[in-house]
């Protein structure tokens, strides 16, 4: 789901949907358990002071093989379970070469779980009707016990960023005893009330285009007045792009549409089929689960929570917009909550800010958890 555009000063309206193909979107967000052989990830090694981990698993999850990335340099630790979005784009080609992210592994052991029909997780008899809300629900469970015993740990922390925040939300919700905390980075909460924001916003920026192909693309965009998922597809396909022109998806840059795609060629883990799918498999998760994302209101579906609840929203961020997530917040009943507003960022903001992320997340969430031989500790780079 790290994926990105290219130079849209060249889009027109129908150029961007061609472009895209089976993509579709890029960075589109929103929204038992048997063990095989583990592989070794060719990687930088960890600190040498550390019992570091660098581990690519494929245990059975749901019936199916699902692959997870575990990454840290000490293994002792904190466990977090980070749930990409998309849905349908996993994120570790999109993280795994990020100097500033990679600091995260000092704090925690870090598992990147290939959701259902993505990535390592899209065997070929896969049932895509399983793509849905409810089995990811299950799976996320499962994957977090998976991890519990394997690191020894009563519990563990779970992060759901973009699509991830849906699948987080109500994983969460329904199996709190997991879980020391949920972090919900650009929180989706209402998508449909989002998207006709950032329909709004896009609007607002058309005397801002670079040339008229873009105020083309921005002039035809009607919000689709109909559950037929194709529609909706075909209007995301042209709505995110301009986003990320407009840098409502990253506030920083804009990053070339290309380099996810060179980013997972690049990674041994994959299979040859699994990169050759995988943008097959983007539109697959879409179609399956897309009608699940916009019909959900999370102050309806997930109204509180019985862990605390940290949220990272960027201001910019118009993939799923500042605004919402700040009602689902004031609305959200939780033992501890915290809303932390990042200025310089949108979608990304635990990436496009790291350092303030690290900083909240060492102080607010780990504090007195975190151990003592690593709360100064710099990256193995260092």
């Amino acid at each position: 789901m790290g994926a990105m555009v290219a130079d849209q000063a060249h889009y027109t309206a129908a150029s961007v949907a061609r472009r895209l193909g089976a993509t579709l979107v890029l960075l589109i967000v929103i929204f038992t358990t048997t063990a095989q052989a583990a592989d070794t990830l060719p990687a930088e090694p960890a600190c040498a002071s550390t019992s570091g981990v660098a581990l690519v698993e494929r245990p059975v999850i749901g019936g199916i093989p699902q692959g997870i990335v575990i990454r840290g340099n000490n293994a002792s630790n904190p466990v977090l379970l980070y749930l990409h979005g998309g849905p349908g784009r996993p994120v570790y080609p999109a993280l795994y070469d990020d100097a500033q992210w990679s600091r995260i592994e000092n704090l925690f052991t870090v598992a990147y779980w290939d959701q259902r029909g993505t990535g390592m997780s899209n065997p070929p008899d896969l049932d895509v009707s399983s793509i849905n809300l409810d089995s990811l629900v299950e799976d996320t469970a499962a994957v977090a016990s998976y991890l519990r015993s394997k690191f020894d740990k009563e519990k563990i922390y779970l992060l759901g960023h973009s699509w991830g925040s849906v699948l987080g939300s109500h994983t969460a919700f329904l199996h709190p005893q997991l879980f020391h905390a949920y972090i919900g980075v650009g929180q989706s909460s209402n998508q449909a009330r989002s998207e006709a924001e950032t329909l709004a916003w896009l609007k607002s920026r058309r005397e801002q285009a670079a040339d008229e192909n873009i105020t083309a693309a921005i002039d035809q965009l009607r919000l689709p007045q109909t559950a037929a998922v194709g529609s909706w597809l075909e209007y995301l396909a042209i709505n995110r792009p301009l986003v990320h022109y407009f840098r409502g998806a990253r506030y920083d840059k804009v990053v070339g549409a290309d380099e996810y795609v060179k980013a997972m060629a690049a990674l041994p883990h994959y299979t040859k089929r699994e990169r050759d799918i995988n943008e097959l498999a983007l539109r697959v998760s879409l179609e399956q689960l897309w009608l699940q994302i916009i019909a959900t209101d999370l102050s309806v579906t997930v109204p509180r929570q019985s862990i605390p609840v940290f949220i990272f929203q960027g201001v910019h961020d118009y993939q799923t917009t500042y605004r919402q997530a700040r009602v689902y917040f004031d609305n959200l009943q939780a033992p501890t909550k915290r809303f932390y507003r990042f200025e310089q960022a949108a979608h990304w903001p635990h990436v496009e800010q790291y350092d303030d992320f690290e900083r909240i997340v060492r102080r607010d969430i780990l504090g007195s958890s975190l151990p003592s031989d690593v709360v100064h500790q710099g990256s193995c780079s260092d």
